[in-house]
Formats: C-alpha cells, structure tokens, sequence
C-alpha cells in the first residue's frame, strides 16, 4: 500500500490546478447569471 500522505490525497498542484480554475470558473458563471436575473425586472 502506498502511504497516504497530503500529496496522494490531494492530487499535486498540477492537476489541482484545472480544478481550482474550473470551480472559479463556474462561481463566476452562476454569479453573472444570477446577477442578470437581478438586473432584468422581467425575469
């Protein structure tokens, strides 16, 4: 077995990296969306 340590759990920094984008990426989306919504007295 290997030893579980901080760096096989989390994954190293260069495959967390698309994640972290990915993620920011999606709150930004459903910020901008949800702002919309806001601003449209229509919707």
């Amino acid at each position: 077995m290997f030893p579980l340590n901080r760096a096989n759990v989390l994954g190293s920094d260069a495959e967390k990296r698309p994640l972290m984008q990915e993620m920011r990426d999606d709150i930004v989306e459903r910020i901008v969306r949800t702002l919309a919504l806001l601003a449209d007295p229509n919707g």
